[in-house]
């Protein structure tokens, strides 16, 4: 007879979980780099012992120019500015903010007596006036002329006063040479034990 044939067995095999390896931490070493020692030659030691006495040649350093602040060239005012330069002339200048229906025209008025001479600048915004007396006020009114002579006035400047032209007259008081004697001794100079107020009055007697 013949043998059944059996079928082998299943060998099951058990899953096995792999457990996780920690990695072990080496700490690192640190590595000293030992630093290098230049060795100076003695030529740049003499180099540098020149140099103390040679200043090295400036590099010029190109800089910018800022635009400053510009003043305008006009207010849009009318006003006229009177200022002396010497006893016989005074400098003025002026604005108009409007179109004349005449000549502009400067009238010169001496304050002291009220006497006025006209001068046509045509123009010009600024003139150089020629005064007859020194010592004394003006004051310039800027105006124009209509066609049948008539001065209207468009601004009055300030009152300018012309220095003297001489030597002044007046002798003040405090522009006297000082009797330096008679301050030294109310300092108590040459007087030893009085004091000002004995030297003052010269009718008191000292009393020791």
């Amino acid at each position: 007879m013949r043998k059944k044939k059996v079928a082998p067995k299943k060998v099951v095999r058990k899953k096995t979980v792999k457990k996780p390896v920690r990695k072990k931490v080496v700490a690192k070493k640190k590595i000293v780099r030992k630093k290098r020692v230049k060795v100076v030659p003695v030529i740049s030691e003499i180099r540098a012992e020149e140099s103390k006495y040679y200043t090295p040649k400036a590099e010029h350093q190109h800089f910018k120019e800022k635009k400053g602040f510009e003043f305008p060239s006009r207010y849009n005012e009318c006003k006229i500015v009177a200022m002396v330069r010497d006893p016989y002339w005074i400098y003025c200048y002026w604005e108009v903010n409007f179109k004349p229906e005449g000549a502009v025209c400067l009238r010169i008025n001496n304050v002291d007596n009220w006497e006025y001479f006209d001068i046509e600048t045509g123009s010009a915004d600024n003139w150089f006036i020629n005064v007859p007396h020194s010592n004394t006020t003006y004051c310039i009114d800027l105006g124009y002329k209509t066609a049948d002579g008539r001065f209207v006035l468009i601004a009055r400047s300030n009152w300018v006063t012309t220095p003297l032209d001489r030597p002044s007259d007046v002798i003040d008081e405090k522009w006297t040479i000082p009797d330096w004697n008679k301050i030294y001794e109310l300092s108590g100079g040459g007087k030893y034990g009085r004091s000002s107020a004995d030297l003052s009055s010269p009718g008191k007697k000292f009393r020791r």
